[in-house]
């Protein structure tokens, strides 16, 4: 966009003063609508939603695996999380990209890192309001040269209790960091082959979108 001569004049004095006086120039951070999946980036096909509370903090939750209690939750900042709809048959996918307060975003993952190491066998509350009991029958990790370093990817299979009926789900979550930025990529349905090259194929593109948030601004 181009800016006016005075406005310009402004900008530079601003910017000259602050330096003068020690004053560090902090950017805005981007807008999570330019870090999270294009629908495109999903995979051809594919059409984009805003969940429901997608755009919210309080009264959501980001880290559910294996049951609550993660104080990383208390750091969030900021969340978008959108689902990505694809033809009859392939996997449903959804994307939250989370700002916490710095630092927060490494805690997060180390938790899910260690929740990995730890995941109760028996049933456990989920802390997602309206979910009930969840019980995780299997759980395997995911390693990929394509995912950022440090990443925690998951293939499991939940087994959840709904209207008094036990069901069984098949999910793949793979979580990504850069700098104070956590995307989690979640792959349910469709085949089994289908549902982790549709996790790889977003949690790819995810971490291209994540590097690139360093160039971003609000």
């Amino acid at each position: 966009m181009t800016r006016r001569g005075a406005v310009l004049v402004i900008s530079v004095v601003v910017a000259v003063t602050a330096a003068a006086t020690g004053m560090a120039a902090t950017a805005e951070p981007p807008p999570l609508d330019s870090v999270v999946l294009k629908a495109k980036q999903a995979g051809p096909g594919y059409t984009r939603y805003t969940m429901d509370g997608g755009r919210q903090v309080v009264g959501q939750v980001t880290l559910d695996f294996c049951g609550g209690g993660y104080p990383s939750e208390s750091l969030r900042q900021r969340r978008f999380q959108t689902i990505y709809a694809g033809q009859a048959g392939a996997p449903q996918l959804s994307n939250e990209v989370v700002r916490y307060s710095p630092g927060g975003a490494k805690q997060a993952l180390r938790e899910v890192a260690r929740r990995v190491r730890t995941c109760p066998r028996a049933a456990v509350q989920s802390p997602v309001p309206g979910h009930g009991a969840e019980r995780y029958l299997s759980v395997a990790l995911i390693h990929d040269p394509g995912l950022l370093a440090g990443s925690v990817g998951i293939k499991m299979t939940v087994e959840v209790t709904e209207d008094g009926r036990k069901l069984r789900r098949d999910i793949v979550a793979i979580y990504q960091r850069h700098g104070n930025y956590l995307s989690g990529v979640y792959s349910s349905g469709g085949t089994a082959a289908s549902r982790l090259a549709g996790a790889l194929r977003a949690a790819h593109a995810s971490a291209d979108n994540l590097l690139r948030s360093d160039q971003l601004t609000a």
